[in-house]
This record gives structure tokens, C-alpha cells and sequence, in this order.
């Protein structure tokens, strides 16, 4: 941070694991990331270095596409930032959001932590839910046969943040179950084009950001 105040940086990027340090060196820091416990978004305005998640946007917006997500149900697998992040995006945008994963103790911590019921798998699997996000890095390259559920997904609409692969197990399977599928890619790409708007003041190249985020996965 000392370095980015004598260079002429409007703003940056940050990711794993800085996301929560970050927060202690900023001036101003959106309600929705401080709750979170994380920012990936970093700007300068009127002298003040300011803080944001754009995170959450790449959860609620490609979901909002598919439902409304007040007074939906919503089942968030994992128990790390990333479910953090969705979990509290969801609840803010008045969703009924249960928690699930592979470590209960982490999960009832988490849904503690966020207002969010916790289920363990075995519960979780005989429940169903209008949508579930998947924010653990199962399935994700190179490692792509992971996958959380064994059989049935128990949802209509399946949205994985996992981006590389493009198709993950998770969702071939839900897409063989006749599920509506969202690939990870949409959250990547929405919390860019947020981030390109905070850091302008204009709106995003979507179809480009969009193109250029493709064709570097292809080369993975």
C-alpha cells in the first residue's frame, strides 16, 4: 500500500490471500464487503483509498438471469470466502440461504457467522432447493472428475464458480438431470465488468472481457 500511494494507480485487483489484510489499509470500505470480511476491489477517490466486493455481484446477478432471489431457497455448498461471500451476497438480496460442505463444524461456524442454516451432505442431499452455488474448488483443473454430489442434485438451477473447466462434472451432471446450469464463467465475468465500471466510471466491453476470458481458458 505504500508503493500504490506514490504511484499513479487509480486502482487494483486482489485476490487469495489478501482479500482480508487488505481491509485494515483501506479508508472506506463498502457495508457488503466489511460484513463479508473481504474486498477484491481497491480505488482511489478524493485522496482515500476504498474498498468493495464485487464477488457478491458475480453470485446474485447471473442468478437473478434464472429467479428471483428474494424468497428463494438457495443451498450454498462450502464452507471458505468464497461461500462467505455468496452467502451473505444471497441473504442481503433476500434470499433463504442454507449452508452445506465436507466440514460440519466449519459449515455451522459459517452459518452462524452469516444468519444461514447449515445441513450436513446426508441432509442436504434429501432436501431441494431452487438453486444451489457451488463454491468449492472441487471439479476445478487439473483435477476436473471432483464432484460434491454423488447422485442426485437436489436443485433446479445449479451455478458452479468453478470457471476452469468451462463444463465441470457438477454441471454435466445437472445439465443430464435436466437442471438449468450456470457455469462459473458468468460470476468471473460479472465481477470484472463491476470492477471496470468502479475503477472508470464507464460502463464495461462486456463481449470483449467476455471473449478474451474465453479464449485464455481455451489455452489452459
Amino acid at each position: 500500500m505504500d508503493l500504490a500511494g506514490s504511484l499513479p494507480v487509480a486502482g487494483f485487483s486482489v485476490t487469495i490471500p489478501h482479500k482480508q489484510k487488505i481491509i485494515r489499509y483501506l479508508d472506506v470500505v463498502d457495508p457488503l464487503a466489511r460484513r463479508i470480511g473481504a474486498v477484491n476491489t481497491v480505488w482511489r477517490k478524493a485522496g482515500k483509498w476504498r474498498g468493495a466486493n464485487t464477488d457478491a455481484a458475480g453470485v446474485t446477478v447471473p442468478l437473478s438471469r434464472h429467479l428471483r432471489p428474494a424468497k428463494s431457497t438457495v443451498l450454498v455448498v462450502g464452507n471458505g470466502g468464497a461461500a462467505r461471500g455468496a452467502a451473505c451476497a444471497l441473504l442481503d438480496a433476500g434470499a433463504r440461504v442454507t449452508l452445506t460442505g465436507r466440514n460440519p463444524d466449519r459449515v455451522r461456524a459459517l452459518a452462524k457467522a452469516c444468519g444461514a442454516e447449515p445441513l450436513t451432505r446426508e441432509q442436504a442431499a434429501k432436501q431441494h432447493f431452487d438453486a444451489i452455488v457451488h463454491c468449492t474448488p472441487l471439479g476445478m483443473f487439473p483435477h476436473p472428475d471432483g464432484c460434491f454430489f454423488d447422485a442426485d442434485i437436489p436443485a433446479d438451477i445449479v451455478f458452479d464458480m468453478v470457471y476452469n473447466p468451462l463444463e465441470t462434472t457438477l454441471l454435466r451432471r445437472a445439465k443430464e438431470q435436466g437442471k438449468t446450469v450456470i457455469p462459473g464463467i458468468e460470476m468471473f465475468l460479472e465481477q470484472a465488468v463491476r470492477q471496470f465500471e468502479i475503477w472508470t466510471g464507464e460502463l464495461a466491453p462486456r463481449s470483449a472481457m467476455e471473449k478474451a476470458a474465453l479464449e485464455a481458458l481455451s489455452r489452459t
